[in-house]
């Protein structure tokens, strides 16, 4: 029996107002070789009912009623269940374009690729276009040797020129499951990080597809507009530093918290200028309950300028060294 080409993995947890819309946007797929494992999360509202009805109209349709989790758990029950050749993530209040399946399998094949990227549409409660997700610079192929994957993890993947949403990419379960590569269940913010930085350790050929495939939902009620920054910070920069760190060499743990170092600064530079956003960041690292483990990695920060400006550029180096010497020095340390 031929291997399903897709497995689309839907995580559900109280979303009966945009559930129907997802689903029926996989139903709509002009290719039709997929199977769809739906992942009822303990859902308190109609969610799991309507996972049912969907079930019993279609065979290509799965559902798992599980106890609430979290996102993470979810997509690792459907992970476990998934037998598709590719694996694609998708919201449960997202949803895909009607050519998304057709156009992902004929990239994919064509190239042998490891891992597809794809441009998505945010798009409000009511439909109404906001903004385009796509990272221009990026698209077309990308083969990498051990150093060139890399060079590429640090100035591009972490630096997010590539997205490291997992629902803008289509994954290879064959690399998945030789590997171990699950998430994180502790992680409760940017669970997505560690996973698909874990994943691109070992791609050999990428690609980044121009189309706009995927729809994203941004809600009133979406746990993204109710973060604080402190968690943001203990988020990325503790706990999925230290998940990330454990296939890394020492050298590459300093790189590692370096990169996120300057992910989180422009994270807070979002409407809040250039020097709030240094301060932002130099007031949650002394407040954070970890500031210790925060200390000692800036230590290990202390590169000269030309380094940094090897690594990332002469500009961007620049401006990486006397951020870091900012923030040693709002630490309390010698620069």
């Amino acid at each position: 029996m031929d291997m399903t080409e897709f497995s689309i993995i839907v995580p559900v947890y109280n979303v009966e107002n945009y559930l129907k819309r997802c689903l029926d946007s996989i139903k709509a797929q002009t290719y039709a070789d997929y199977e769809v494992i739906l992942i009822d999360d303990g859902s308190l509202d109609a969610s799991g009912s309507i996972c049912d009805a969907y079930v019993e109209q279609d065979n290509r349709f799965k559902v798992i009623h599980k106890e609430n989790g979290g996102l993470a758990a979810a997509r690792n029950t459907g992970l476990a269940a998934a037998v598709g050749k590719y694996i694609v993530f998708l919201d449960s209040d997202d949803d895909l374009e009607k050519e998304a399946l057709a156009k992902i399998r004929e990239t994919m094949n064509n190239g042998c690729y490891d891992i597809g990227s794809f441009a998505a549409r945010r798009i409000d409660e009511k439909r109404h276009f906001l903004y385009e997700l796509r990272f221009d610079d990026m698209v077309g192929e990308r083969v990498f040797d051990s150093k060139s994957r890399e060079r590429f993890l640090w100035q591009d993947f972490l630096q997010y020129k590539a997205g490291w949403e997992v629902c803008f990419h289509v994954f290879c379960r064959d690399i998945i499951e030789t590997h171990h590569i699950r998430f994180d269940e502790q992680v409760k913010y940017a669970e997505d990080i560690p996973f698909t930085f874990r994943y691109m350790l070992y791609v050999c050929r990428w690609v980044k597809m121009p189309d706009i495939l995927y729809n994203y939902t941004l809600r009133d009620s979406s746990l993204s507009r109710q973060v604080r920054t402190q968690d943001v910070l203990e988020g990325i920069l503790y706990v999925d530093y230290k998940i990330m760190c454990r296939e890394l060499s020492d050298a590459q743990q300093t790189l590692l918290y370096g990169a996120l170092l300057y992910y989180f600064r422009d994270f807070l530079l979002k409407g809040n200028g250039k020097e709030n956003g240094i301060e932002g960041l130099r007031e949650a690292l002394r407040e954070s309950e970890h500031a210790k483990f925060h200390r000692e990695r800036l230590r290990r920060l202390r590169w000269r300028e030309r380094s940094l400006q090897k690594l990332y550029g002469q500009e961007q180096g620049r401006e990486f060294h006397r951020m870091i010497c900012r923030l040693q020095k709002g630490m309390g340390m010698r620069v």
